[in-house]
């Protein structure tokens, strides 16, 4: 019997609303529709519950992306639920290029994929939709779907990138005075495997991108552990303004500095010569201590004061009263990265970069920044 196959593959947290899924394998398996299905689920993180297991569920722990994507093009849909606002998916670019439609709570950045997405509005309407695509992967509905999926994908291409960013630059890049600052040089999954394939690309653009000032950071706890500080990294300020006096740069691109980097380059730069500065933006952690636990616009603060910052910091933690000491301080660094990215990004910076027109709207109606739309893209 020809089974209707679903994918999951992010993160198994409760932003994400894994236990979404976990619902709805409890429901389906108590129905003969359990034999009609495969549920396939890729990562490493649990949640805090038990993870059922049923024969209809199959597991793939900390797998290379590539083997990932095989697994897709033999399936029918993406389950993709998630609870806060996601910017921009890059997981659903991978799942649109192997013309598999994703079912999704309609709101954030994919709305602009229209017919692409199949949506619903909430999680009672989820369990309906996922179980009205069941026998359906051979319907010529279907198959219109997934050649729309395909056609939408093309418009996220590499090539497509190419264009836009010369676009942006006016051609004034080559060998020897573009200089990237990014704080990822290796590639782990989503997010970050596009973070590292952009430097990738660029040499293979422009043939050899010799200044690219890099960080290795592979350490993912040292990485959390050391976050709350490097809103004063003085060493890495150092460096970059020793790069920019030692070259004359047209182009300076501030890629991802989020994660280490963080936010005082931006605030010397100005003493340097360059044609244009840009900074890429992936998310709204500018704008909120924990932007992963906003789950509507309508509780988003865009410009927050410090007493709404903790408020809002406190509201997502452990709320003990020795955990919120002990995390005031992280907050209370958070927030003044937060202030220096923002006088930045005011004072210094060209161009600000987002991912998506969802996050050109928003930050629109609150900073009057010249902002580019450039997609991210596999």
């Amino acid at each position: 019997m020809l089974k209707t196959k679903f994918i999951y593959a992010w993160r198994l947290t409760y932003e994400k609303w894994f236990d979404l899924i976990l619902n709805f394998c409890d429901q389906i398996s108590l129905t003969p529709l359990s034999e009609k299905i495969e549920i396939h689920i890729f990562w490493d993180w649990l949640l805090k519950k038990r993870i059922p297991e049923y024969p209809f569920l199959y597991y793939y722990w900390q797998q290379n992306k590539d083997l990932v994507l095989d697994k897709w093009k033999n399936c029918d849909f993406s389950l993709m639920p998630s609870r806060f606002l996601e910017t921009f998916w890059l997981s659903a670019l991978d799942s649109l290029s192997v013309g598999v439609p994703v079912i999704w709570f309609r709101k954030g950045w994919l709305n602009q994929f229209g017919e692409c997405v199949i949506d619903w509005e909430n999680d009672v309407n989820f369990y309906e939709v996922v179980k009205s695509w069941i026998n359906k992967n051979n319907s010529l509905e279907y198959g219109l779907l997934s050649k729309k999926c395909i056609e939408t994908y093309g418009q996220y291409s590499w090539l497509q990138r190419k264009e836009r960013f010369e676009l942006l630059v006016w051609n004034k890049v080559d060998n020897n005075n573009f200089l990237l600052v990014s704080d990822f040089s290796w590639s782990i999954w989503w997010i970050e495997s596009y973070i590292f394939n952009v430097k990738q690309q660029l040499l293979l653009w422009w043939g050899s991108v010799s200044n690219i000032f890099w960080y290795s950071w592979k350490n993912v706890f040292f990485r959390y552990l050391l976050l709350p500080i490097s809103s004063f990294n003085l060493f890495m300020c150092y460096k970059l303004i020793k790069s920019l006096k030692k070259e004359p740069y047209n182009v300076v691109w501030f890629h991802s500095i989020q994660r280490f980097i963080w936010p005082l380059p931006l605030l010397f730069i100005w003493r340097y010569f360059t044609w244009k500065k840009l900074l890429t933006i992936h998310d709204f952690w500018i704008f909120h201590p924990f932007p992963s636990k906003v789950y509507s616009e309508d509780s988003f603060l865009w410009k927050m004061n410090f007493s709404q910052w903790l408020k809002a910091g406190f509201e997502v933690i452990w709320p003990r009263s020795l955990y919120k000491v002990i995390r005031f301080i992280p907050l209370l660094l958070k927030y003044i990265s937060s202030k220096f990215l923002l006088y930045g990004i005011q004072k210094n910076i060209d161009t600000l970069i987002v991912p998506s027109n969802y996050m050109k709207i928003y930050i629109s109606n609150y900073y009057k920044w010249n902002i580019v739309v450039l997609p991210h893209s596999i």
